[in-house]
């Protein structure tokens, strides 16, 4: 198995952006046969990044 882990600082004031981006990432599972696992989720605390999407695929070949 594969985890590919992408994280994401946002500009201010893109909120509406934001969640418009989180949306279609949340939609990809079920779309891309080779992905395994979705899981997108918003950071917490102050200095931390805003977003990551962490996924699963069963080989680094459906990762590519």
């Amino acid at each position: 198995m594969i985890r590919h882990i992408v994280m994401w600082k946002f500009s201010e004031g893109t909120e509406r952006e934001q969640e418009q981006f989180l949306t279609g990432l949340r939609g990809l599972f079920g779309v891309i046969p080779q992905l395994r696992r979705c899981e997108v989720n918003r950071c917490a605390g102050k200095d931390n990044y805003h977003a990551v999407l962490v996924s699963n695929f069963a080989a680094m070949r459906a990762l590519l």
